[in-house]
């Protein structure tokens, strides 16, 4: 039996980093789903007919930020894990609303760095965490 391919929705307002980020994680096995905005990504979270494991997002996006999406796309797929992305330090931003399933990835990020949070992320032992 083959294994199901993991699915990783991508949501950047920065098209050179949806591109450095999709090529990368294209080349690890995964599929991808790429969306501009927040917006984009809401809709592709609602119509996409199969799972999607893992929405990697920047937080700070015009019309609808990170956390907005990542509410959003949770309440329609409760089991989803998320990375947020942002050039901004972690510290900055209220935790109030994030959740267990939630890490974070310092931008700008290595390639390295990326694939392993989130192969992490995607492990069933996954535990919220910083990369570093």
């Amino acid at each position: 039996m083959k294994a199901t391919r993991k699915v990783v929705l991508l949501v950047d307002d920065d098209a050179g980093v949806r591109k450095y980020a999709g090529i990368l994680l294209r080349s690890q096995g995964y599929v991808v789903l790429s969306a501009r905005d927040g917006r984009e990504g809401l809709e592709l979270c609602a119509e996409h007919p199969g799972p999607i494991d893992l929405l990697l997002t920047d937080i700070t996006m015009p019309q609808v930020g990170g956390r907005e999406l990542a509410a959003g796309a949770v309440k329609l797929r409760p089991q989803l894990e998320v990375i947020f992305m942002s050039g901004d330090a972690w510290e900055s931003f209220p935790a109030a609303d994030t959740g267990p399933n939630t890490s974070f990835l310092p931008k700008p990020f290595t390639s390295a760095g990326l694939v392993q949070l989130t192969r992490e992320r995607l492990s069933d032992k996954a535990q919220p965490r910083l990369a570093q």
